[in-house]
């Protein structure tokens, strides 16, 4: 759609469940608290993880939504050559996020 011109926004969108989604806008609240849990979780995992925020994360063929914060599994090259996919997604739960 954006090689075809049909799509100039795509900055401003997501895909979830194959339907292109708009995004809500990023005000000062919004990146202080995405950047403060970013701090905590990296103080707090003891081990090598890629942190990504607001990037494309590939579910599926029909879901690749920008969350605010995804904890990876470690990538050498940071994901350039390719998409993370479910399996590098970690699961994980923090006990305790003061802001």
């Amino acid at each position: 759609m954006i090689e075809l011109g049909m799509l100039k926004d795509y900055e401003k969108s997501e895909i979830i469940e194959g339907e292109l989604i708009q995004k809500m806008l990023i005000g000062n609240r919004h990146s202080a608290v995405v950047e403060k849990l970013n701090e905590t979780l990296r103080g707090k995992l003891g081990k090598p993880v890629s942190f990504r925020n607001q990037q494309p994360i590939k579910l599926s063929d029909y879901n690749e939504p920008q969350p605010d914060l995804a904890v990876l599994q470690r990538c050498d090259d940071f994901y350039f050559h390719h998409k993370s996919i479910p399996n590098d997604v970690l699961k994980l739960a923090v006990d305790e996020i003061l802001f």
